[in-house]
Formats: structure tokens, C-alpha cells, sequence
């Protein structure tokens, strides 16, 4: 029997596929928690070092997408959240803003099983980070 599930949550147009796998994993399993993570993407991890610069504007504007994309995944997430509180399964929903790969290492440790999404082919980068 499961304890802990990790959700990582990117994208919102495919987030409430990933989230129904971690549901049916849970039922599966026997899981009592889905942990929902978001990961927002640090403005530094979005230019290239050394060929570009991180005004401080870029800097807001690049936060205020990650918000807005945080906000759409959000959105998912509560809509999706009581169909697994009526299976039995508490779902937390956290969002960090950290690469992937440390945001998913330091995450995945306290879980037993991680859903991930399969990576993007037009931006793989933080999701081959993540994995």
C-alpha cells in the first residue's frame, strides 16, 4: 500500500491528464495523499548566461507569466481536487520556484511513486530536467 503520490504539474492544457493518472495510481494503489506540485521556472534559468542580460523588467515580466501559467494550473487542480476526495485521497496543491530537477528530487523523496508528464518536444529542457 502507497502513502504518498507526487503530482508535477506543467502545462495546464495537458495538467488534468496527468492529474487523472495520479488518481487512478492512487486508487490503484491505495495511496491517501496526492501531492499537486507546479514548478515555476527561475527567471535566471531562462536566458542563455553570458549572451544575454536579466534586467530587472525582464525579471518581473518573466514572474508574472510563471504566475499566470501557476494560476491557469491552479485552476485545473481545484477542479480536478474533489474527484479524488470523494475516492478517499487528500490532494495538496504547492507550487516552488526552482529548477525542475532539485524542485522533483527534493519532492519525490518523501513520495512513493512520481507522475510525470511525458516531455515536450518544443521545450524539453525543464521537463528532461524534471525526469
Amino acid at each position: 500500500m502507497a502513502g504518498v503520490i507526487l503530482a508535477v504539474v506543467e502545462r495546464p492544457q495537458v495538467a488534468d491528464r496527468t492529474l487523472a493518472g495520479a488518481g487512478t495510481l492512487g486508487e490503484l494503489t491505495g495511496a491517501t495523499r496526492i501531492n499537486v506540485l507546479a514548478i515555476r521556472t527561475p527567471p535566471l534559468e531562462t536566458i542563455v548566461v553570458g549572451e544575454e542580460i536579466l534586467s530587472h523588467e525582464a525579471q518581473l515580466r518573466i514572474r508574472a507569466d510563471e504566475q499566470v501559467r501557476v494560476a491557469a494550473l491552479r485552476e485545473v487542480f481545484e477542479g480536478w481536487r474533489t474527484s479524488v476526495a470523494d475516492r478517499g485521497i487528500a490532494a495538496e496543491w504547492s507550487d516552488v520556484e526552482q529548477r525542475a530537477d532539485a524542485a522533483v528530487a527534493e519532492w519525490g523523496r518523501r513520495a512513493d511513486f512520481l507522475v510525470l508528464k511525458r516531455p515536450w518536444w518544443r521545450n524539453p529542457t525543464p521537463d528532461r530536467q524534471a525526469i
